[in-house]
């Protein structure tokens, strides 16, 4: 089932009163919300601007793709993973969060399964970031791993984001 979602752009300040994270680790630009993630992978994690949003009560809500993970079969319960493209960028190594359909790149962290692949386009303290089709070659599993992004992660997000707007 389809979500229809509105799209607004969101301020710094509008983000910070929506995120559990502490202000002193985001600026803006004029495109992203700027997550600087020094402690799992030395990142700037980027965030849309234009963000999902609904109103709830007498204020606009956000979606908060910050805080959304998923956890994928043949990875440790441990290791949480990320969807987005990374980039090189004015600050650095760039991880943009996307949805998982438009991913091509995730990030594993919590660290216990970096090492595994040596053609990992970054490493973090604690987190890798890997290309999708990487990631195919290394599990062997492509058939099954496909449909997975393709259903059981986008689902995800979408049942997350029907959350949100049922909130």
């Amino acid at each position: 089932m389809a979500i229809y979602r509105q799209k607004t752009p969101i301020s710094l300040e509008e983000y910070r009163f929506e995120t559990y994270e502490p202000a002193w680790r985001f600026e803006e630009d004029q495109d992203y919300i700027i997550f600087h993630d020094d402690y799992y992978s030395n990142t700037a994690i980027l965030i849309d601007r234009d963000a999902y949003f609904t109103t709830r009560g007498n204020r606009i809500r956000y979606f908060d793709m910050l805080w959304l993970s998923y956890k994928l079969p043949f990875l440790p319960e441990e290791d949480n993973v990320k969807f987005g493209n990374f980039f090189i960028s004015d600050y650095g190594p760039s991880f943009f969060l996307t949805e998982p359909k438009d991913a091509e790149d995730i990030m594993i962290y919590n660290g216990s399964t970096y090492y595994v692949w040596p053609s990992a386009k970054h490493n973090g303290r604690h987190a890798i970031i890997v290309a999708i089709d990487s990631w195919f070659g290394t599990i062997q599993e492509t058939e099954r791993f496909h449909r997975i992004i393709n259903t059981k992660c986008q689902a995800e997000f979408e049942e997350n984001l029907s959350r949100f707007y049922r909130g």
